[in-house]
């Protein structure tokens, strides 16, 4: 996802077909992808809430890859509710025939909270007929002789960048609040 802190989209009601919504030069653009996955791999997405409010439409997981337009044609779930506060996921399949690099967005959209957060993810979708010799995420522990964590490094990301999101709204809040009140 993009470095440092997410961004509240305020006024912004609707799921964003890009990275940057309205907040335009805030996306980074293509950087190294984070994790590899298989074409067609259930995978875990998951998500720290740190302010709970009422969050139709929801969470929304989207998928695009290099050379397609836009996050509208790849969404892999969505209306999800945010949840209270702590760490949420929900599972989501790749598209089975898409490979490459690829983007995975994170978009929150709340009628009630009039706002929207937006995060990206650069991944990589490996083939399914990649030769074979691992690199993608359907190899069992015993096939690469590893131990398994439980977490992988995109849900890692994915929490991370969204506790920052949260630790900036609530400072954002906090200000607001307190200029409010100042006045």
């Amino acid at each position: 996802m993009a470095e440092g802190v997410g961004k509240k989209l305020s006024g912004v009601l609707t799921y964003q077909n890009d990275c940057a919504g309205s907040i335009g030069s805030a996306d980074p653009g293509k950087q190294a992808a984070v994790v590899t996955y298989d074409e067609g791999e259930t995978i875990s997405v998951s998500w720290d809430t740190t302010i709970v409010h009422p969050s139709a439409p929801g969470v929304r997981i989207a998928i695009i890859f290099d050379g397609n337009s836009g996050f509208n044609a790849g969404v892999l779930a969505s209306g999800l509710e945010s949840g209270a506060n702590g760490i949420h996921s929900t599972t989501v399949t790749l598209p089975a025939g898409k490979s490459g690099d690829a983007v995975i967005q994170f978009n929150w959209v709340s009628n009630a909270d009039g706002g929207s957060y937006v995060g990206c993810s650069d991944v990589f979708v490996t083939a399914a007929n990649n030769g074979g010799g691992g690199g993608g995420g359907n190899s069992t522990d015993e096939e690469i002789g590893t131990e398994s964590s439980g977490t992988s490094v995109g849900t890692v990301f994915f929490i991370l960048l969204l506790s920052l999101s949260g630790v900036y709204a609530i400072g954002g809040i906090g200000y607001s609040y307190r200029t409010k009140n100042t006045l």
